[in-house]
């Protein structure tokens, strides 16, 4: 499909897919945002258990709450959301180096016409 875009066209794909970016960045801090207030409560709730005496009770306790199902789907879905925008971004970078060698490929043509004329 891009290799056949005109030059004209690159540009609207080139901005198309920057909004894409833009829009797994608002995803991936949504996404961030839940894990951080899921990580809060856990260290929330370990600072108010006072059956919790000592740091190693506090950390087989945080390893508990973070393994929850909760806590892991949160986890998961950040690292899709990371992994989207990652492959956003290469598509991207492919369409922009398209453009660029479609740009080189046009004004190497022109220079040939120039050298005919």
């Amino acid at each position: 499909m891009t290799q056949d875009l005109l030059l004209s066209e690159f540009p609207q794909q080139l901005a198309d897919l920057a909004q894409q970016l833009h829009e797994a960045d608002k995803v991936i801090r949504q996404r961030q945002h839940q894990l951080d207030t899921l990580t809060a409560e856990i260290e929330q709730a370990i600072a108010l258990d006072r059956d919790l005496k000592n740091e190693q009770q506090r950390k087989a306790k945080r390893l508990e709450l973070t393994t929850s199902a909760a806590y892991q789907q949160a986890q998961t879905a950040l690292q899709a959301a990371q992994d989207e925008r990652h492959q956003c971004h290469i598509q991207y970078r492919l369409i922009a180096d398209r453009f660029t060698v479609a740009k080189l490929v046009a004004r190497e043509r022109i220079a040939s016409l120039e050298l005919a004329a």
